[in-house]
């Protein structure tokens, strides 16, 4: 039933549209505040986190859309690749789990995302960092796994523009991801045990002041890539919209499609998306 759907397709793309809307909004909202400190002892640039905790039913709000659609769509991948509406899998025993295992840390990102949200950095900062390092570590190790299995499906589709594209704009991503979160937790690391870490008024030193902006710039930017992120599941999904128009399977192992219309007589079609 999922496979003859036409608007899963819109899917991914609400989702890319709805991380990008909230990661400028909550960027425009500091920026058009005047750069605001909303806490004496913070540094110049503010987390992003920061910015949500001030701004909480917006951050809740859409980051649950975003985690709920994110993980639907994973899913929802999956399954059509199983119904040949999207390329299938051909090496099951190595694809299978690894597109399972990529959907089960993406929900572990997704819960992660949203108690992040509800759990805010200034009334719950334990918890809130807790719930964001489990969306961090969740979502990095379901990329990679994404990654992986679309480069496999690459192997077995090689002509496949398409899945070409996506695995090289993921690894990317994810690769991108990874450097900003190492340098975002080494950054927010030097100073925070340093007892030089505040003078007398309270105020962050000068170069503490310079790595917590550093780091939270950082952690601004994994929002951002993840957003792109998000942007290469829509890429993945762009061939269901041809399948559903012309009612066609794919082969596997190839990167032709049957028609499955009774009056085409199976006729082959050619698609190298």
């Amino acid at each position: 039933m999922v496979s003859r759907l036409k608007w899963i397709i819109l899917l991914p793309i609400i989702n890319f549209f709805a991380a990008l809307a909230l990661f400028l909004t909550l960027l425009l909202l500091w920026v058009t505040s005047g750069h605001p400190r909303y806490k004496s002892n913070e540094a110049t640039v503010v987390y992003i986190s920061d910015v949500g905790a001030v701004n909480k039913p917006l951050f809740i709000g859409l980051g649950t859309t975003i985690s709920i659609l994110f993980v639907s769509t994973l899913a929802i991948d999956y399954l059509l690749r199983r119904k040949k509406r999207l390329r299938p899998m051909v090496r099951r025993k190595a694809e299978k789990p690894i597109a399972l295992l990529s959907i089960l840390f993406s929900v572990v990102a997704a819960v992660g995302l949203i108690c992040l949200t509800i759990f805010d950095a200034f009334s719950h900062s334990t918890m809130h960092w807790t719930f964001a390092a489990i969306f961090f570590v969740g979502l990095a190790i379901s990329g990679a796994l994404n990654v992986t299995e679309i480069g496999l499906l690459h192997k077995d589709h090689p002509k496949s523009r398409q899945l070409r594209w996506s695995f090289r704009a993921k690894l990317i991503i994810i690769i991108l991801a990874v450097i900003s979160l190492i340098l975002m937790a080494v950054l927010m690391g030097v100073c925070s045990k340093s007892p030089d870490k505040y003078n007398a008024q309270g105020q962050m030193n000068q170069t503490c002041n310079i790595e917590d902006s550093l780091s939270a710039v950082f952690e601004w930017a994994i929002a951002f890539l993840f957003s792109f992120y998000l942007a290469t599941l829509v890429l993945d999904m762009l061939p269901y919209r041809l399948a559903m128009e012309d009612d066609i399977s794919f082969d596997d192992g190839n990167d032709s499609g049957h028609a499955n219309n009774s009056n085409s007589d199976m006729a082959q079609v050619n698609n190298p998306v």
